[in-house]
């Protein structure tokens, strides 16, 4: 899905490497969820159920490419 892509890329691409270890591993397994469900949670639809993946989207959310 486009629009998940251009929320998720440019934050892998300028915030990835200056997450802890433990946000990296959330990150990964974010990208194992269905896209539709990432969308939705991106788009406060919904949330995660589990706190890292809840606190990685909240990241992605807040993330504004400079």
């Amino acid at each position: 899905m486009a629009e998940v892509e251009l929320r998720l890329i440019p934050f892998f691409d300028h915030r990835f490497r200056h997450l802890s270890p433990k946000d990296q591993e959330a990150y990964a397994r974010l990208l194992e969820a269905d896209d539709w469900e990432i969308q939705d949670w991106l788009q406060g639809r919904s949330e995660p159920v589990a706190p890292s993946l809840a606190r990685i989207v909240g990241l992605i959310r807040r993330f504004e490419p400079v």
